[in-house]
């Protein structure tokens, strides 16, 4: 995808790719979440509690290698963050990966392994997230890429959230590509110029209240 970076970049729009540290805590996480649905639970407080009692049986230590993993590598994504940040390439803080485990799951299994889960639950949380658009890139005839198009795509259209899917055979991209990029980044600040609106017809509504109200006192 040469050049489609410049086309978004010209129209001020910055595009934040996903982090290929999500995906390796993504696979951490998936055996701590594989350990605790063992037990009939999800990954939290109460699974945590079970490996305690099972501390010396081996669903107990399985539990605790995994959450140990995953907090390992958590600890070294911040510490990763924290260097590059004064380098101000850093434009976004971490992924909850637990948060986006549990939003994928509520359109997938969560037993499916690979970038699904990862590239399904960013692009759910993204909207709530604050960004405007989404583009899932996947290479040619792969599965993960086909099922995770399945899911959000059906779900940013009824959110209103412009995606833009991109199946990769490794040539050069092709003009009719073109220009669904530039429909794209129009609906992309379309829906940034609304979202700017509602804040200020927000305060200015409660700003039309308050006069009212001190009106009545006058």
């Amino acid at each position: 995808m040469e050049g489609i970076a410049e086309l978004y970049a010209r129209r001020g729009i910055i595009l934040k790719p996903v982090d290929v540290s999500d995906l390796l805590l993504h696979a951490a996480y998936h055996g701590v979440a594989e350990a605790a649905q063992g037990w009939g639970m999800k990954p939290g407080g109460r699974a945590f509690a079970k490996a305690c009692t099972r501390v010396f049986q081996p669903d107990g230590q399985q539990y605790f290698q995994q959450w140990l993993n995953y907090e390992a590598g958590r600890k070294c994504d911040e510490r990763c963050r924290d260097l590059f940040r004064r380098t101000g390439l850093v434009v976004a803080g971490p992924n909850e990966v637990p948060a986006l485990f549990e939003k994928a799951a509520e359109h997938m299994s969560s037993s499916i392994y690979g970038e699904v889960t990862p590239t399904v639950g960013n692009g759910l949380a993204a909207a709530s997230e604050g960004y405007d658009g989404l583009i899932v890139v996947g290479p040619f005839n792969c599965l993960p890429f086909r099922v995770s198009e399945a899911i959000l795509k059906p779900i940013s259209i009824q959110q209103g959230m412009p995606i833009l899917t991109y199946e990769s055979d490794g040539y050069a991209v092709a003009p009719s590509f073109i220009r669904q990029v530039e429909v794209h980044i129009q609906q992309v600040l379309d829906r940034a110029a609304k979202n700017r609106e509602k804040p200020q017809a927000e305060s200015s509504g409660l700003a039309g209240i308050f006069r009212v109200a001190m009106s009545k006192f006058s």
